[in-house]
């Protein structure tokens, strides 16, 4: 008896010391991503480039293939997978330093996902992430996309971990959005509210505009272009008529 209890003892530490060995090589993994990125990003910004459109957010924006879409214009992909707000409104010196003509902005997925971050903390590191932006380049077009919508359904494709966060996380989302859009015209800031053009009846994003349940298909980002396209750049040649 006293053998197959330390036995089990001897199994539990060793699952134990497993799972800190994973979380502690995930933060170490994520460590170097961000590293690696920021790296890269450092070494574009020499090139300087004129009329910027920079495309600031988390995993979402970073698979935005934007030079793909925006081939006559000088479109850089600032969007890190995994960033939240917060490590967003920490790198902006590097937004700054290019002096773009434009951002587009979407940031708060990671943040809302994990139940102890609120929407009202999320607003906030938003705004600061606006206030610093204006202080800095205050003569830059900004654009803010609202969240995207969720699908939760059973289709194979969807990620368990999606799934399970869904019910609690759709109404976070659409929460942050309402308080986005009515924080954004306060300051004068455009959202570009397209998630009604993503949803299905049934209030979530269609099957065919996800990968994953959260990330969006080449399907979707051709909905999303469509709506910036107008907006960055036939919008203002209308109004210079």
């Amino acid at each position: 008896m006293g053998y197959a209890i330390n036995f089990v003892i001897a199994v539990i530490l060793t699952l134990l010391g497993c799972i800190i060995v994973q979380k502690k090589n995930k933060k170490t993994n994520r460590r170097i991503r961000l590293e690696a990125r920021n790296n890269a990003f450092n070494h574009h910004n020499k090139s300087n480039l004129k009329d910027t459109i920079v495309f600031l957010g988390d995993s979402i924006t970073e698979e935005f293939q934007v030079t793909e879409y925006f081939l006559n214009h000088n479109a850089i992909n600032r969007g890190v997978s995994g960033n939240f707000t917060f490590e967003v409104l920490h790198r902006l010196d590097d937004i700054i330093s290019l002096k773009p003509s434009t951002i587009v902005l979407c940031i708060g997925t990671n943040d809302l996902s994990i139940k102890t971050n609120t929407v009202e903390q999320t607003i906030t590191n938003v705004v600061s992430i606006i206030n610093r932006l204006k202080r800095g380049i205050n003569d830059t077009n900004i654009i803010v996309l609202p969240l995207f919508p969720i699908n939760k359904s059973k289709a194979k494709k969807i990620k368990t971990k999606y799934r399970k966060i869904a019910y609690f996380y759709q109404n976070r989302i659409l929460k942050f959005n309402r308080i986005l859009i009515e924080e954004m015209k306060l300051r004068d800031i455009k959202v570009l509210n397209i998630y009604n053009d993503l949803i299905d009846h049934y209030g979530d994003m269609k099957l065919e505009y996800t990968t994953d349940g959260v990330h969006l298909t080449h399907e979707a980002y051709d909905v999303v272009y469509k709506a910036l396209i107008n907006v960055i750049i036939f919008e203002p040649l209308l109004k210079n008529r």
